[in-house]
């Protein structure tokens, strides 16, 4: 998830989209969303212990985020 902020544009999200591609990602969906604060607290439930958890929760769910879904694509090995 990318937190859209008014210095992120298209341009640097198509950018980071690119980066994950060349590292061998495929990009199969992606959708502008405002999380719910509740969403946010499932999606990050691993760090709940942590002092900045609500302060993560609630920036995540302040505006919309760009949400990708990606596939790793298989890597070919050669066999000796």
């Amino acid at each position: 998830m990318l937190k859209t902020l008014k210095s992120l544009n298209s341009l640097q999200i198509s950018e980071i989209i690119t980066r994950f591609e060349r590292k061998g990602y495929k990009l199969v969906g992606i959708k502008v969303m405002v999380p719910s604060k509740g969403f946010a607290q499932k999606h990050y439930h691993d760090l709940k212990e942590r002092p900045f958890f609500n302060g993560l929760c609630n920036f995540l769910s302040s505006g919309p985020v760009v949400a990708m879904v990606k596939k790793q694509l298989s890597h070919k090995t050669d066999l000796f």
